[in-house]
């Protein structure tokens, strides 16, 4: 999750340079002056641009061996015995391709339709990878 924060903020700066750019006046400027001032400009928010798509482009995936999730006490579930939860991430199954999921850690097992179908043992369906699950869309919003 703080990956995807960080990512967040580093994209938010960037829009405030953005804004910044536009704030930049020059007093009385020659039309030569106005000119290279416009190219400037134009040749950071081509800049900008570039270092946001690569930002959106960038791997938040969690391989399995590098850690896990962090859990919380399980509250009322642990009158069934549960005692650690995670929240819901994406999951990656290695099986073929690679099959993705959402699914969430339970006292240190992940939980999800089909490792619950075809059970946690089975070694041909082993999770890979996990990331937290993206921020919900908002669409139309600018």
């Amino acid at each position: 999750m703080a990956d995807l924060i960080r990512k967040q903020a580093a994209l938010d700066a960037l829009d405030q340079v953005l804004k910044a750019l536009w704030m930049i006046d020059i007093e009385s400027p020659t039309v030569p002056e106005y000119i290279e001032h416009h190219a400037q400009v134009q040749s950071v928010i081509t800049l900008v641009k570039g270092l946001k798509e690569t930002i959106l482009k960038l791997d938040l995936w969690t391989p399995y061996d590098e850690g896990l999730p962090e859990t919380r006490d399980a509250g009322i579930l642990s009158n069934v015995g549960i005692s650690e939860v995670s929240d819901m991430n994406l999951i990656t199954i290695k099986k073929g391709e690679g099959i993705v999921r959402t699914a969430w850690l339970q006292d240190g097992k992940w939980h999800c339709d089909l490792l619950d179908l075809l059970g946690y043992e089975n070694p041909s369906y082993k999770v890979t990878a996990w990331m937290p699950l993206p921020d919900p869309y908002e669409g139309g919003k600018e």
